[in-house]
């Protein structure tokens, strides 16, 4: 994550190539709308919904290039994403991951291989939509202060 003021730019690697992502309100109100043309079978699309993972595949590939504009924005660049752009980035990455796991001789590796890509993807992306909306990158679980652990029973 950088330093600048506004939302934060965050750094995710797709294909083995690192990108950068930054969900500045303009990266938000695109992700709701193009979703909302696309049209994914999601009715009440809002903001909020995309801070916490899980995400669907067309979910991601809307967040993958809507965050990847919003980058591009603040670093002033021109040529920006479109919504086949990011298909086709996404695309390469899960092609990326598979011929990755296609190396693994034990099957369960492997398959907890593409588990822990996927994860990585989205936590990413989650880390990004939070700080975006000016939350913490991730919801850590607090232990309540005030209550204490049970005694061992006497």
């Amino acid at each position: 994550m950088s330093d600048e003021k506004g939302a934060p730019t965050f750094p995710i690697l797709l294909a083995g190539k690192e990108h950068a992502l930054r969900f500045d309100l303009d990266a938000q109100i695109g992700v709701t709308t193009t979703l909302k043309i696309l049209g994914l079978g999601m009715q009440n699309v809002n903001w909020w919904r995309f801070l916490d993972a899980p995400y669907d595949v067309g979910e991601i590939v809307v967040l993958l290039q809507h965050g990847i504009n919003g980058a591009k924005r603040y670093n002033e660049e021109k040529k920006f994403l479109k919504t086949e752009d990011a298909k086709e980035l996404y695309e390469k990455h899960l092609a990326h991951i598979y011929e990755q796991a296609f190396d693994i001789e034990d099957e369960e590796e492997a398959m907890q291989f593409v588990q822990d890509e996927n994860k990585k993807l989205f936590d990413a992306i989650q880390d990004a939509t939070r700080a975006g909306s000016g939350f913490r990158k991730s919801r850590t679980k607090k232990e309540n202060p005030a209550k204490e652990p049970p005694s061992p029973p006497s």
